[in-house]
């Protein structure tokens, strides 16, 4: 399954929780203009919608997007899909 930034829809304080639902793997695809600017592993953090996220893993993007995914779920950054 590849997503792209658009896809997803942030809370108030630009976050997104993805749950796996039995998917083990996702791609991002954040487009040519936005770049991550951090990633690792929260220990302890609800985002503004109320999910708890501790202990996910997550990328932030210098658009003012962080996106948290469980640890057992991989998730890939891919080059922009261009368009034919």
């Amino acid at each position: 399954m590849v997503l792209t930034l658009r896809d997803l829809v942030p809370d108030a304080a630009g976050e997104v929780a993805i749950q796996s639902f039995g998917v083990p793997a996702v791609g991002i695809e954040a487009g040519e203009q936005v770049a991550v600017t951090g990633s690792g592993t929260v220990a302890s953090h609800v985002t503004a919608a109320g999910e708890d996220v501790s202990g996910y893993r997550f990328y932030a993007f210098d658009n003012g997007m962080t996106v948290y995914f469980p640890p057992d779920m991989v998730v890939l950054m891919t080059p922009p899909v261009s368009e034919v």
